[in-house]
C-alpha cells in the first residue's frame, strides 16, 4: 500500500481536488468482494481508534446523524439505482441514442456527452449520489468511464467496480485490475481514437 499526494486534471469543486492525498493498495489473490469487506474494516478501525466507538455523530445541514461504521455497508447496483431514482429504465441505457435521448428527457444537458458511460455516471450523479447518507457500495461501473477495470464477465460493457459513498460523497474507487492485454490495448486504442475526434 501506498499513502500519497495524487493529481487528477478533471477540475476544481466542492466534491473534488484536483490534488488530493490517497491510499492506495493491492491484494494478490483478492477479489472485489474482498476489497470492500477490507474498506469496510479499515472505516470502522479509523472510526473505533479516532472516536473510541464505530458510532460516530456527524453535524449536517438539518441537526446530526450518526453512521454506525460496525455494520456493513449496502451495495447497490449502478442501473438499478439510477432506475428507481429518476424512472429510465435500464433499457433505455443499453445504447448511447437512447440513453442521451432519456437523459434529455428527464431535464439534463446532453451537449457534451459523447458516450454511453459518462451518461450512465451523470444520471448515477444527479439522482443516486445525493440519496447515498449511509455507507453505501455503488457496483458496476461502465467500462467507458473504467478504463483500468476488469470487464465484468456476466454483463457485457461494465466492469468490476465499486465506489463507497457516505453522507453523499465518494469516500472510495476500487476495481479488480485488467489483467488481459489485448483487452487492456483495444481500450486505449478506442480513447487515442476519442481524442483525436
Amino acid at each position: 500500500y501506498e499513502v500519497g499526494r495524487v493529481f487528477r486534471n478533471e477540475g476544481v469543486s466542492n466534491r473534488h481536488n484536483p490534488e488530493f492525498t490517497l491510499l492506495e493498495f493491492y491484494e494478490a489473490y483478492a477479489n472485489l468482494e474482498d476489497m470492500m469487506t477490507v474498506v469496510e474494516g479499515m472505516f470502522r478501525t479509523v472510526a473505533q481508534e479516532v472516536f473510541g466507538t464505530t458510532i460516530v455523530t456527524i453535524p449536517i445541514e438539518d441537526g446530526e446523524i450518526q453512521i454506525d461504521f460496525a455494520q456493513a455497508w449496502r451495495r447497490l447496483d449502478m442501473l438499478s439505482a439510477i432506475e428507481e431514482r429518476s424512472g429510465i429504465p435500464q433499457s433505455a441505457l443499453k445504447e448511447f441514442k437512447t440513453a442521451k435521448a432519456a437523459m434529455k428527457k428527464v431535464g439534463l444537458p446532453t451537449d457534451k456527452e459523447n458516450n454511453l458511460g459518462g451518461i450512465i455516471e451523470k444520471l448515477l450523479e444527479h439522482f443516486v449520489e445525493p440519496t447515498l447518507v449511509e455507507p453505501t457500495f455503488v457496483i458496476g461501473y461502465p467500462i467507458e468511464t473504467s478504463p483500468l477495470a476488469k470487464k465484468d464477465p456476466h454483463r457485457a460493457g461494465f466492469t468490476r467496480r465499486f465506489e463507497g459513498y457516505v453522507l453523499r460523497r465518494e469516500v472510495c474507487n476500487a476495481f479488480s485490475e485488467i489483467n488481459d492485454p489485448i483487452d487492456q490495448r483495444e481500450r486505449f486504442e478506442h480513447q487515442l481514437g476519442q481524442r483525436a475526434q
